[in-house]
């Protein structure tokens, strides 16, 4: 349709079809606009007729205005011919105003043929052509376009949800208990909640939401639809029409929308428009967490000056609302006019001072500083504090003005650090402690680490009681006792859990959770800072640990304190101080009340802290330091503790790391005999650290699978998810072939060799885990026996050692030696005849301990090299999964050892079956199979036998009731040995021992009272 002589206006607003709006006009413009609708000589009556009867009046409009005012409007800075055509409401001109208010309804988009742009405040009239995009499209089935219109509902959908959730959150943060202030500091989001938040708003999108309805009923939801109507494809243009006029978008945006007179080019210009206006929140979310960020981590001076700077642009704002000059506090007259907002009125002007913001800056901080030192007294901080801080402070007063100054920044820097130390600030103080509800958050947490849980408890318990006290003490005016926390040394292998159960811990107790790791440091200054006359200083690693905590008494984690102040495995003393030396002080209750950092200046009150510390290996502690620790160790985990931390932290934890809990309906579990495989056959650890590794490729092997079921399969997803289990026999498909048994690679049957002489020994590493450690030796010859008066004298054999052994474990070998000669020659065992003892003293052997690259030393493999000297003495071979542990005398006495559990957990990694061990380790065999004292066993009946005869009935009855717990705890046979005739008993039964003589006839009586002492 063509229209002849519209009159047309240029307007700064970009108007689209199918909105009511407001605009302003000039008066003088309002006037001859006016003048033109009502010559009806100008204006076809003919013309008016038709846009009646297209765009009719709502019964609202009727009574307002005539039906024939109609004009074009046509953007300002537009080079384009493209224009809406609009239809007067109302006028609207209140007296002595400049500006008359016109409320219009945009109709549809014309093209204007003479367009005048860039006219300013004129009208002209023009002819004008209705653009209909129905005409022209070539696209109406409905296959052809339900795609285009599912992606629009879905913009619109996607755009519903972005502004609904803008809104909840902006009004989430207008609340006092909550986090999102931040959103409120940016002008963008403020600017959006107005606008988005408006009543006229919500109608519109009301309006938008029956359109979509309209629009899905009749195009998506109706299958026996060849074509699509005019009817329906008007619906869709008003609902893109109607959705870009309502969002705030950049101009040259909406003019690109209006001007797109071709469906495809009007789709994917709302596709951008609309993404353009979500990817706004998704930018305001992530400066608003930048700055949250930022503000968390910055000192008290920088909030200040974050603040101040953010109340000072709010200044400008008031006033200019006010309309009044804004001069900068201390000036009494500006030195520089700066005209903001509406620079035609006059009458507002600010007036700024060119040095006010670094002014008020450097006053922000020395007025925070002054009032910091005022309530010195008031906080928790020592006598001497006040002093050297006023002193100070005098000399940065001194400076001000002279802010680039060296010396200055170091001292604002310094006043920085001792500002944000939270001097009488505590959390958890308010805390009301429920020690059984702690005990389940531990348990839930973290599997086994019985004794550092009941050590935590213990000391919650005095906490729980000094509560319950002081209560009862602050009516009699009592002195209120402060417990003090326990300094923790958590000893143990890697991947048991160590570092970890201190988040618990804290989340316990409600205190800040801070971690240190000290391996690798080599300077004292990094625990107790740097003096301040060095270039760069910075306090130490506690203090720092307390400022980023906010509170005195925060849980800090001094991990890894074996790797402090080591060079090579080795001591070693420097000019730039001991970090142990400083740790001395660090952990200790009757010094760390005065912790001195050197940065700081003055003592420090750290007594409040609950130290935590970690290390593998105690014995590179220096024993001082061990001295103010309280040790807890903490062994390896058994194969049923590994499958119950497996399964119940481990796998959850990797399937929702990789994302398979999203999965509707996921089912994914392992078979116990897959456990059992899994934990044996995988891993050689104390730890659970490569265990976790082994789920993790499992889980991810089957996340493989299944997306390769989903892509090349019809099955559905869920028939597909119900399969996803793991058999004993599916793990070589993720993890390849299992680990070797020691058996199959050291025990085999060797062709052509003997098998008496080996021995399986067991070690306790340096890393904290246990293992075998495998005795070999052979015969390799005879030595030159020496003849004196034609009698030949046997004396000893010769033993050569091999394997990287060290001076203890040489030692054992000499003991054991001289042991089995004792043996000999008392003719302590039947059945041993003079060619056995000759061949036995006449020989050269050669004892080694394979994996000779891995240094090995220690007592505990007396017992072990003693029973294999006896196998090639008696030439009775040592079955192959029994394994032993014990320090040997030369009276044949098995001593116990330490670190046995480890050295069980590394025997059953590594196939053993049976051990042996001394029967002065029960007390360590019942906390391995009760988890828990010994006080708590029962052993009454056996402590009732003291006869030294009944020794034997002693050791059945321990052995019958702990070989059994700790078959079911750990899968090893257990048997107590007292001595070496216990041990060749246990490995060889049928072996048969001579009485012993009685050797109590050579011995005088005597009187105690008799005997004296001879110096």
């Amino acid at each position: 349709m063509r229209i002849a002589q519209l009159p047309c206006i240029v307007h700064s607003t970009v108007i689209l079809p199918g909105s009511q709006v407001q605009i302003h006009l000039e008066n003088s413009i309002a006037s001859d606009l006016l003048k033109l609708f009502n010559n009806k000589k100008e204006y076809d009556p003919e013309i008016s007729r038709i846009l009646n009867k297209q765009y009719p009046l709502t019964k609202n409009d009727s009574t307002i205005t005539p039906s024939n005012y109609f004009f074009g409007i046509i953007p300002q800075d537009f080079t384009g011919d493209v224009g809406c055509l609009c239809r007067v409401i109302s006028f609207k001109k209140l007296p002595n105003d400049t500006e008359t208010t016109l409320i219009i309804r945009s109709l549809v988009r014309i093209q204007i043929e003479t367009p005048l742009l860039n006219t300013g405040n004129i009208i002209w009239k023009s002819n004008v052509t209705v653009s209909n995009i129905v005409d022209t499209l070539s696209v109406t089935s409905t296959d052809q376009i339900k795609p285009i219109v599912l992606d629009v509902l879905k913009l619109t959908e996607s755009l519903e949800t972005t502004v609904n959730e803008f809104i909840a959150t902006y009004k989430r943060a207008l609340k006092r208990n909550t986090n999102e202030h931040f959103l409120l500091l940016s002008p963008l989001s403020n600017t959006l909640f107005f606008q988005l938040n408006n009543s006229q708003l919500k109608k519109n999108w009301t309006k938008i939401i029956q359109l979509r309805k309209e629009i899905t009923n009749d195009i998506l939801t109706t299958d026996n639809l060849s074509n699509i109507s005019d009817l329906q494809l008007n619906k869709l243009l008003s609902l893109l029409d109607n959705v870009v006029a309502m969002i705030a978008t950049p101009h040259m945006e909406k003019l690109h929308f209006l001007n797109a007179l071709q469906f495809q080019d009007r789709i994917i210009s709302f596709s951008n428009v609309v993404n353009g206006f979500i990817n706004i929140f998704t930018e305001l979310y992530s400066t608003t967490d930048y700055i949250k960020r930022y503000y968390s981590n910055a000192t008290i001076i920088e909030k200040a000056n974050l603040i101040a700077n953010q109340l000072r642009s709010l200044k400008y704002f008031v006033n200019d609302v006010k309309g009044k000059p804004y001069i900068a506090e201390g000036s009494s007259s500006p030195k520089r006019i700066v005209y903001m907002g509406n620079t035609t009125n006059t009458n507002n002007k600010e007036y700024i001072d060119d040095d006010a913001v670094d002014d008020d800056v450097g006053e922000d901080d020395l007025k925070h500083i002054r009032n910091f030192i005022k309530n010195v007294k008031g906080l928790d901080i020592h006598v001497d504090a006040l002093s050297m801080l006023t002193k100070d402070y005098r000399r940065l007063k001194k400076m001000h003005g002279y802010q680039h100054n060296a010396e200055y920044q170091l001292l604002r820097n310094y006043f920085d650090v001792i500002i944000d130390i939270p001097f009488g600030k505590y959390s958890g103080q308010d805390m009301t402690i429920d020690v059984v509800k702690s005990r389940k958050i531990l348990n839930d947490d973290h599997f086994g680490l019985i004794s550092v849980k009941q050590r935590l408890l213990e000391y919650l318990s005095v906490l729980k009681l000094n509560q319950m006290l002081n209560v009862k003490s602050n009516d009699s005016n009592e002195n209120v006792s402060v417990s003090r926390p326990p300094i923790l040394l958590l000893v143990g292998p890697p991947g048991v859990g160590k570092t970890s159960i201190a988040k618990s811990i804290a989340k316990v107790l409600s205190r800040k959770y801070q971690r240190i790791s000290l391996g690798g440091i080599y300077n004292e200054s990094d625990l107790r800072g740097h003096r301040r006359t060095y270039v760069g200083a910075m306090c130490g690693s506690i203090i720092d640990a307390i400022r980023k905590s906010g509170t005195m008494n925060p849980l800090i984690l001094l991990d890894e304190l074996d790797k402090v102040s080591t060079m090579d495995g080795k001591k070693t003393s420097r000019s730039n101080g001991d970090p142990e030396g400083a740790l001395l002080e660090i952990l200790d209750f009757e010094q760390n009340f005065s912790f001195m950092d050197h940065y700081v200046g003055f003592p420090v009150d750290i007594s409040q802290v609950l130290f935590l510390c970690t290390a593998n290996d105690a014995s590179t502690i220096s024993s001082p330091l061990l001295d103010r620790l309280e040790i807890i160790k903490i062994p390896g985990y058994t194969t049923e503790e590994k499958i119950q931390i497996g399964s119940k932290f481990l796998l959850p934890k990797q399937i929702k790391m990789n994302g398979f809990n999203r999965i509707p309906n996921g089912d994914f579990k392992l078979t116990t005999e897959a456990w059992t495989a899994l934990v044996t056959g995988y891993t050689r650890e104390a730890g659970v650290r490569n265990l976790e590794r082994k789920l993790a490729s499992i889980v991810r092997g089957k996340i493989v699978e299944y997306i390769k079921d989903t892509e090349t399969n019809e099955t559905s997803q869920n028939s597909l998810i119900t399969t996803i289990r793991v058999q004993s026999q599916d793990l070589y498909k993720y993890l390849g072939f299992p680990l070797p048994s020691i058996n199959d690679e050291l025990l085999i049957d060797v062709k052509y060799e003997s098998k008496v002489g080996l021995v399986n020994g067991l070690s306790y590493n340096s890393n904290g885990t246990g293992g075998v450690l495998m005795f070999e030796i052979v015969k390799i010859g005879k030595f030159q026996n020496e003849n004196i008066n034609n009698k030949t004298i046997i004396d000893e054999p010769i033993i050569k050692c091999t394997g990287n052994l060290g001076e203890t474990l040489e030692e054992s070998i000499k003991i054991a030696t001289s042991l089995v000669e004792s043996i000999i020659k008392r003719n302590i065992i039947d059945g041993i005849n003079e060619a056995m003892i000759h061949q036995f003293l006449s020989s050269k052997y050669h004892i080694h301990a394979p994996m000779g690259g891995v240094p090995k030393d220690g007592p505990s493999a007396g017992m072990a090299i003693t029973l294999a000297l006896l196998s090639i003495l008696l030439q009775i071979p040592i079955d192959r999964d029994i394994c032993m542990t014990g320090e040997i005398t030369l009276r044949g006495k098995i001593l116990p050892i330490g670190g046995l559990k480890e050295k069980m957990l590394g025997a059953k990694m590594n196939g053993m079956k049976h051990i042996l061990v001394p029967i002065g380790n029960r007390n360590d065999v019942i906390s391995i199979i009760t988890d828990d004292n010994f006080n708590e066993f029962n052993d009454k009946n056996f402590m009732a036998i003291k006869s030294s005869k009944d020794r034997q009935q002693i050791m059945q009855f321990r052995q019958k009731e702990d070989a059994k717990l700790l078959y079911d705890k750990v899968g090893l046979k257990l048997t107590y040995v007292n001595d070496i005739y216990d041990a060749m008993l246990a490995i060889w039964p049928r072996l048969m021992f001579k009485e012993p003589e009685d050797t109590t006839k050579y011995v005088e009586s005597c009187n105690s009272n008799t005997i004296t002492s001879k110096m």
